[in-house]
C-alpha cells in the first residue's frame, strides 16, 4: 500500500442531497477496506492512480481546516457525515490517528456529527463520543455486508 500525504482547502463537502446530512467530512481519499462491492471507487478515478484499494491519500492538515470551517460566521451547526466515502476507521487510520482530532474538534464546536463504519476501530475513540454525544449529539451507524462469514469474506477480504 502507497500512502500519499495532500493538503486540503476546504474539509466540509457540502452537496444538495441530504445523504445523513448535507455536509460530509471525508478524512482520506480511497479505502483500505477493499470491499468489491464499494460505491466509492468510481468517484476516485480523478486522482492520479487507479489504486483505489493501494493508493490511499491522507489529508493531513484536515484538522486545521475543519477548525476554520466551523469557525466562519456562516457555519450553522449542522450535522456532519464523516467520511462518506471511504471509512474515517479504515486501517490506515490506525497508524494516522486523525479521528480523534476530528473529534475533539467536533467537542471544541459542539457540532453533532453521523459515522458510518465498519471498523472495530471506532471502539478506541468510544470516550470521546460519548464526550460530544452529552453536548452536541453523535449517531453511529455500522456497515454489515453479510451475517454469513464465508459470503462477508469474499466480500470484504480484510
Amino acid at each position: 500500500m502507497a500512502i500519499k500525504k495532500i493538503t486540503c482547502k476546504t474539509a466540509l463537502h457540502y452537496h444538495d442531497r441530504e445523504f445523513a446530512s448535507n455536509y460530509d467530512l471525508n478524512i482520506y481519499r480511497r479505502c483500505g477496506h477493499r470491499c468489491i462491492y464499494c460505491f466509492a471507487q468510481y468517484s476516485h478515478k480523478y486522482l492520479d492512480t487507479d489504486q483505489f484499494f493501494d493508493d490511499i491519500f491522507v489529508k493531513t492538515n484536515v484538522t486545521e481546516i475543519l477548525h476554520a470551517d466551523f469557525s466562519k460566521r456562516s457555519w450553522n451547526s449542522d450535522p456532519v457525515n464523516i467520511c462518506g466515502v471511504t471509512d474515517g476507521y479504515q486501517p490506515i487510520e490506525a497508524e494516522y490517528c486523525l479521528m480523534p482530532k476530528i473529534i475533539e474538534t467536533f467537542i471544541r464546536h459542539k457540532n453533532p456529527m453521523i459515522i458510518t463504519t465498519k471498523s472495530t476501530l471506532l471502539l478506541r475513540d468510544l470516550d470521546l463520543l460519548e464526550k460530544l454525544n452529552k453536548i452536541a449529539g453523535v449517531s453511529v451507524q455500522v456497515s454489515v455486508s453479510a451475517m454469513d462469514e464465508l459470503i462477508r469474506e469474499k466480500n470484504e477480504p480484510l
